[in-house]
C-alpha cells in the first residue's frame, strides 16, 4: 500500500512516516507542502492520503477538492485529517464527500495505525461502487450496492451514501429521491436530509428543497454544506438576501474553498454585502494560498468590487507574470477587462476583452461552464466590433459542452440578454450537421454497411455531442449491428450501453430513451 504523507514539520513526519510504515504501508511519499502534495497526486495514484489540517501554504482543503474531483475509483481514495481540537467541528462540517477520519493532535502510532487499518477496509468494501464514479449505470451499481450490504454490512451507511452520490452523478433524480426518502424512513441522517435538497432542486421542486434544507440547517447549524444548499435555493428562487445570509453562515463559521467562493461571490456582491464577499476573500488568502488564476481573478473581481483598485491592479499584475496555458491568459485578459471597464477606461477595455475571447476560442472548455466564462460571453457579444469573436465562443459552447444543465443555464443567461437567437441559430446549425451525418449513417445501415454507418454516427456525436438524438440513433446503430451478427454482441451491447448512459445524463427525459432502455434489456435479443 502507498503512502502519501503532508506534514510540515520534520519530527512529526518522520514520526507518520514511521507509523505508516508499521501500519503496512510499503511506500510513503513525504511532503512539507500542499503544492508539493497536489504535484506528487498529478504523477501517483496513493491508495492512502494522511494530511495535516494546515501548512505553510493553505490547508487540507484544496487537496481534498481535488482527490474527490477524480473521475474514476481515485475519488474514493481514503484521506486521513490530523488537526487541532479547535479545528475539529470546521472540518467535520466543511464538505459532504469529505475526510474519512480526523484525529486530534498529538496522534499516537498505534491511533494512526489503527485508523488506517478502518479507513483502507471501508474503501475496499466499497470499491464495486467506487469504480462506477466515472461512468454509474443505474442497474450496475445497485447490483455493487447489494454485493456490499451483504458482505459488509458494517459499512451500510457508507455504502447508501456512495450509492445516493452515484445516483445523482448520473442524472437518477428520481430514483435518488426515492433512495433518500427510504432512508429518512427509517432514520433521520443529516446526509440523507442534504441529498434529498440537492435532489429536490435538481428536479427544480424548490419549495420542497427549501423545506427540508431549511429544517437540516436549523436541527444542524454548523453544517455547511447545507447552508450552501440553502443559498443556491434561494438564489434559484429569486431571492439574493436569503442566499446572501446562507454564505453569511459559511464565511463566519470555517475557511470558505474556492469552489464555495465561486458560488458565493457573485451571490454576495449583488446584494451588496461587499464586506462578508472581503471576509470570503480574506479567509481564502488566510487559509491558503490562491495558486490557480481562477482565484486570483475572483478576488480581482472583488477587489475592484469593494473599490479597492490598487490592490486589484497589483493582482493583476501578478496575474499575467506567470499564466501560461490559452485558459490562464483568457482569465487573465478578462480580468484586465473588467477592472479597465469599471474605471471607465473604454479603449483599454476593449483591447482587453479582444484578447481574452481570442485566447478563450483557443482553450480547452472547461466543463461544468465557470460562471466567468458565461460573463466574457455576454461581454463580446454586447460589442459590435467584438461580436464575431464572440460568435466563435459560443459555436465552441455549444459543440463542446456535455452538461445538459450546463447548457440549459448558458442558453437561459443568454435570452435573458437578448441574444437567444444567436444561440438558436448555431444550435440549428450543428444540429443540421449532425442530422446530415445521422442520415448518412442510416443509409449505410439500409445497406448492411454497419461499421460505416457506426463511424457515420460517432462522427455525429463528435459534431455535436450535447444532442441527446445523435446519442439516441448512435445506441440504435450499434443494437441493430448485434443484430445483424457484424459485431461482437457483447461490444455492441456496451457501446449501446455507454450511448444510453449519456443519453440519460444529457436529457433524462428523452421520448426516445424508455424505447432504448427496452432493447437493452437482457431478455430483449433483436431490436
Amino acid at each position: 500500500m502507498r503512502a502519501l504523507l503532508i506534514e510540515p514539520h520534520g519530527t512529526t513526519r518522520a514520526l507518520l512516516q514511521s507509523a505508516l510504515c508499521e501500519s503496512g504501508c510499503t511506500a510513503v511519499e513525504v511532503t512539507a507542502t500542499f503544492a508539493a502534495a497536489q504535484s506528487a497526486l498529478a504523477n501517483q495514484k496513493p491508495d492512502l492520503i494522511v494530511s495535516t489540517w494546515s501548512g505553510p501554504d493553505g490547508n487540507a482543503l484544496d487537496l481534498l477538492e481535488t482527490v474527490r474531483s477524480f473521475p474514476d475509483a481515485r475519488a474514493g481514495t481514503p484521506f486521513v485529517v490530523l488537526t487541532q481540537e479547535r479545528q475539529m467541528q470546521v472540518i467535520l462540517s466543511t464538505a459532504d464527500l469529505g475526510p474519512d477520519a480526523v484525529l486530534l493532535q498529538p496522534v499516537s502510532s498505534w491511533q494512526l495505525q489503527k485508523r488506517v487499518h478502518s479507513v483502507t477496509a471501508r474503501y475496499q468494501a466499497l470499491l464495486p461502487l467506487w469504480r462506477l464514479w466515472g461512468d454509474p449505470e443505474i442497474e450496475t451499481a445497485q447490483n455493487a450496492l447489494q454485493t456490499i450490504l451483504r458482505a459488509a454490512p458494517q459499512f451500510r451507511n457508507a455504502a447508501l451514501r456512495l450509492y445516493g452520490h452515484l445516483l445523482e452523478r448520473a442524472g437518477h433524480w428520481e430514483a435518488a429521491l426515492a433512495h433518500y426518502d427510504a432512508i429518512l424512513a427509517e432514520h433521520a441522517k443529516p446526509w440523507a436530509s442534504l441529498g434529498k435538497a440537492r435532489t429536490l432542486l435538481a428536479l427544480d421542486r424548490l419549495d420542497e428543497a427549501q423545506a427540508v434544507v431549511t429544517a437540516l440547517t436549523d436541527a444542524h447549524p454548523r453544517f455547511l454544506d447545507a447552508w450552501e444548499v440553502q443559498a443556491l435555493i434561494a438564489e434559484r428562487l429569486g431571492d439574493r438576501e436569503a442566499a446572501a445570509a446562507a454564505f453569511q453562515q459559511i464565511v463566519t463559521q470555517a475557511p470558505i474553498n474556492r469552489v464555495r467562493l465561486q458560488h458565493a461571490l457573485p451571490i454576495l456582491l449583488a446584494a451588496g454585502d461587499h464586506e462578508t464577499a472581503w471576509r470570503a476573500l480574506q479567509r481564502l488568502q488566510t487559509h491558503r494560498i490562491p495558486r490557480n488564476a481562477e482565484d486570483k481573478m475572483l478576488i480581482v473581481e472583488a477587489m475592484a468590487e469593494t473599490g479597492r483598485w490598487d490592490e486589484a491592479k497589483a493582482l493583476v499584475a501578478e496575474l499575467g507574470k506567470w499564466t501560461k496555458s490559452p485558459l490562464e491568459l483568457a482569465i487573465f485578459h478578462f480580468a484586465q477587462f473588467r477592472l479597465a471597464h469599471r474605471q471607465g477606461l473604454a479603449e483599454e477595455a476593449t483591447d482587453a476583452l479582444r484578447l481574452a475571447l481570442h485566447y478563450a476560442c483557443d482553450s480547452a472548455i472547461p466543463d461544468p461552464l465557470p460562471e466567468w466564462f458565461s460573463r466574457l460571453l455576454l461581454a463580446g457579444l454586447s460589442d459590435e466590433t467584438l461580436r464575431s469573436d464572440a460568435l466563435r465562443l459560443l459555436k465552441r459552447l455549444r459543440e463542446l459542452l456535455r452538461d445538459h444543465t450546463t447548457r440549459q443555464h448558458l442558453a437561459a443567461q443568454l435570452r435573458n440578454a437578448g441574444y437567444g437567437q444567436l444561440w438558436d441559430d448555431v444550435e440549428r446549425q450543428l444540429a443540421e450537421s449532425a442530422k446530415k451525418l445521422v442520415l448518412q449513417g442510416v443509409s449505410y445501415a439500409q445497406t448492411n454497411d454497419w461499421p460505416a454507418a457506426i463511424q457515420a454516427m460517432a462522427k455525429a456525436v463528435e459534431t455535436l455531442p450535447g444532442s441527446p438524438a445523435v446519442h439516441f440513433n448512435l445506441a440504435l446503430a450499434f443494437l441493430r449491428a448485434r443484430a445483424h451478427g457484424v459485431i461482437p454482441a457483447e461490444v455492441a451491447q456496451e457501446q449501446a450501453k455507454r450511448a444510453a448512459r449519456t443519453l440519460r445524463r444529457l436529457d433524462p427525459n428523452y421520448p426516445g430513451l424508455q424505447k432504448l432502455e427496452t432493447l437493452l434489456a437482457p431478455q430483449q435479443e433483436n431490436p
